[in-house]
């Protein structure tokens, strides 16, 4: 994601060791995302505002490791509150590993999408997207994901995420000429078998940093991205354009810690991170479109040619199904892993 600023460090730990205000409170309330470019906007935009005006004090931590929440749950200690998580997993881990929740306790709740199964709360509208190198392709841009496979036409190499649930599966069989509408189930040996056709060509990475490492260096002339990061490569003087056509589209998602003796804290930070100023400030500041629909960021140049949310945009998303993946992700994560290991 973007950050404050537009400056991309990773977040040091913030917050301290003074107990949170509240009941049930036993030492400040965490923060658990991805790490990188997400922790440092986190931070000054949620946390530290948060603190100033409740008084509950915060610490972050990074990333979002599933196996060390279950710990946690186990062995009855339960060390994080509110974490980032992949929005099938809201729906998966529910009642286990998350908390489900309290509608009413979120008093931005009649503002936002509807909550993903009963645990995930939507922060934002994101994108998995095709972008491309201008430089090369300027003259002649691709304009689908059938052109994503067309190394003949647009040579050179593609990024890919190793996380399949970021739009992989789909961004294949839709270059390979599925309708969206016919997109479900998806048929995963058929997404591979398109890949099969460019993977000499593929240049994988595993976190968002290293996406942006591609992008930026010229490593790749074509990426399979997250919207928010383009656009801060592209502030980093990368000259790569999105083609809104077919995006996938979804939301990132927060959740509550099953367990977590901060859970009225942890209501109040939801609330918080969903209130009109602070969404108005993640989209200016990630270009991921805000949650809730009251919302009005004021957006550069970039952050406009980034918006998921403009209308433009949006009319031409295919939606994520979380349903879908929430049935299927082993299977899925499985033949995927196995696949790119070859």
């Amino acid at each position: 994601m973007a950050l404050a600023g537009f400056v991309c460090l990773a977040a040091t730990g913030c917050g301290g060791g003074a107990p949170a205000a509240g009941p049930g409170s036993n030492g400040p309330l965490t923060l658990v995302d991805y790490g990188g470019a997400t922790s440092q906007v986190s931070k000054e935009i949620w946390m530290d505002p948060f603190t100033k005006q409740t008084n509950i004090k915060m610490r972050h931590d990074a990333p979002n490791d599933y196996a060390k929440v279950k710990a946690q749950i186990d062995s009855g200690k339960i060390a994080w509150d509110v974490m980032f998580v992949q929005p099938y997993r809201a729906i998966v881990d529910c009642g286990t590993y998350f908390e489900k929740l309290d509608k009413s306790k979120i008093t931005t709740v009649d503002r936002l999408p509807p909550l993903i199964g009963e645990c995930g709360v939507p922060i934002d509208n994101f994108a998995y997207i095709l972008v491309y190198d201008s430089k090369k392709f300027g003259q002649n841009p691709p304009t689908s994901w059938k052109d994503f496979f067309d190394l003949t036409k647009y040579p050179g190499k593609r990024g890919l995420s190793t996380a399949v649930a970021g739009g992989v599966l789909e961004a294949a069989l839709l270059g390979d000429g599925v309708k969206p509408e016919e997109l479900y189930p998806l048929d995963i040996d058929r997404a591979i078998r398109k890949y099969d056709s460019i993977k000499d060509n593929i240049s994988f990475f595993e976190s968002g940093a290293r996406q942006m490492e591609q992008i930026e260096s010229g490593d790749v002339v074509m990426s399979l991205a997250w919207h928010g990061r383009v656009q801060l490569s592209v502030r980093n003087g990368a000259e790569f354009k999105p083609v809104w056509n077919q995006h996938i589209r979804t939301h990132d998602t927060v959740a509550m810690i099953k367990g977590t003796p901060r859970k009225e804290e942890a209501y109040k930070f939801l609330s918080f991170i969903t209130d009109v100023q602070q969404q108005k400030l993640w989209a200016e500041k990630t270009s991921y479109g805000a949650a809730n629909k009251d919302a009005q960021p004021t957006l550069d140049q970039v952050g406009k040619e980034f918006d998921s949310n403009d209308p433009a945009h949006a009319e031409l998303a295919v939606q994520l199904d979380l349903n879908w993946w929430a049935q299927h992700y082993e299977e899925a994560i499985d033949r995927y892993t196995k696949w790119s290991a070859q």
